[in-house]
């Protein structure tokens, strides 16, 4: 017997199986990755007319990502290389090489300038710039039981082109599912790989930032969903890209997606937006300048209310995001900063303050995640504030 599940949001894979029942253990990694190409089927509406033949070439190529594939990775690079080669050839030998297996991971990387050169000459073309960015993501992306050296060498080599990577930002303005989907992914793997080096590429891009962020207002959710984890990972102990990412508007676009996704009662993508939310304001005066002007402060409070009865039957998802949206306000009042009076005073008056104390107030004998929420509030109403603020908190 073999259960599979997959997560379309996170990608998250999970499996229980019995060995006496599934003899190659790879073939269960290939049939969850098989599953999580087809879960994006229900989007088929939204990705124009090809999208089916896409999704299944993309089965294809994962299906091969983990094992040992026959395709000859350097054969299919000269052949793309070849410029006496008719075009059609090029591309079809590109196409091809997404189904590259590990053992030619190392060839790819040695001849990424071939891609990067081919991306560049068909930047117009949908299916090449696809195709590129999913050999790229493919020979980067690490895995558990690997030692991932060639993948981890493959991201140095592609961040030392700077305007490979400048190119890949400006493609996320093609409204392509597929190629906006895949640059997405592809970011959120370098970012993996090598965290400040992608941060440092994206302050030296300046249009970098404002096209990342435009995607989360797509309104296909699998490519939403990916760029919160890209934002989520990007603007993490970084004020200048956290200032950036803010100022182009991720405040209001983040509220409105936890507001469509339900509040309280939403799901892991709720949680997601609220992390990033602490990530682009903890301990960033200016952002935190910026959020209550904008008014977002008063935003925050439905996040807090929950339901006395609610109390004894929270789901994970609720009190992840009660938790997340306690660090949230406790990231506004935080000490020795000069925005915290102003924010106090916003939270107060917007309901905030009233629904962290009934969170901190509430009795002690009751199961044990709501008393790790009280004690969450309590932390927020009593060592950041003082005389008549913590009366109004």
């Amino acid at each position: 017997m073999i259960i599979l599940y997959c997560d379309h949001h996170h990608h998250h894979q999970s499996a229980v199986y019995d060995d006496d029942d599934c003899a190659n253990k790879q073939t269960l990694v290939d049939n969850i990755s098989v599953l999580k190409l087809y879960s994006m089927s229900w989007f088929g509406g939204f990705l124009g007319g090809n999208a089916r033949e896409t999704i299944m070439r993309g089965v294809g190529a994962v299906a091969n990502v983990d094992r040992t594939s026959n395709i000859n990775a350097e054969g299919l690079l000269d052949k793309v290389a070849l410029e006496t080669l008719p075009a059609d050839e090029r591309k079809q030998a590109l196409n091809q090489l997404t189904a590259v297996g590990k053992n030619g991971f190392q060839a790819v990387g040695s001849k990424m300038s071939v891609l990067t050169a081919f991306l560049k000459k068909y930047k117009d073309d949908i299916e090449v710039v696809r195709d590129v960015v999913e050999t790229l993501t493919c020979v980067m992306t690490c895995h558990p039981k690997d030692d991932n050296i060639i993948q981890i060498h493959n991201t140095e080599l592609f961040l030392n082109d700077k305007e490979t990577f400048v190119l890949l930002c400006d493609l996320l303005t093609l409204h392509d599912y597929y190629v906006r989907y895949y640059i997405a992914r592809f970011l959120k793997v370098v970012l993996d790989n090598r965290f400040e080096s992608v941060q440092e590429l994206i302050l030296s891009c300046p249009m970098s930032v404002p096209n990342i962020v435009l995607l989360l207002s797509d309104t296909r959710e699998v490519v939403r969903n990916e760029i919160i984890l890209v934002l989520y990972n990007l603007t993490k102990s970084n004020q200048e890209i956290q200032k950036i990412v803010a100022f182009e508007g991720a405040f209001d676009v983040l509220l409105d997606i936890i507001n469509k996704e339900g509040q309280s009662e939403g799901g892991i993508i709720v949680n997601d937006c609220i992390q990033t939310l602490i990530n682009l304001l903890k301990s960033n005066v200016s952002n935190q300048n910026y959020f209550r002007e904008t008014g977002c402060i008063p935003r925050v409070a439905p996040l807090l209310q929950v339901q006395n009865t609610d109390m004894w039957i929270l789901s994970d998802n609720k009190f992840n995001i009660i938790m997340s949206s306690l660090e949230l306000i406790l990231t506004l009042v935080e000490r020795n900063n000069i925005s915290t009076p102003l924010n106090q005073n916003q939270i107060s008056q917007s309901g905030g303050a009233g629904a962290v104390g009934d969170q901190a107030c509430r009795p002690a004998r009751r199961p044990d995640g709501a008393c790790r929420l009280a004690q969450a509030a309590r932390r927020v109403v009593g060592p950041r504030t003082q005389g008549s603020t913590r009366a109004a908190l």
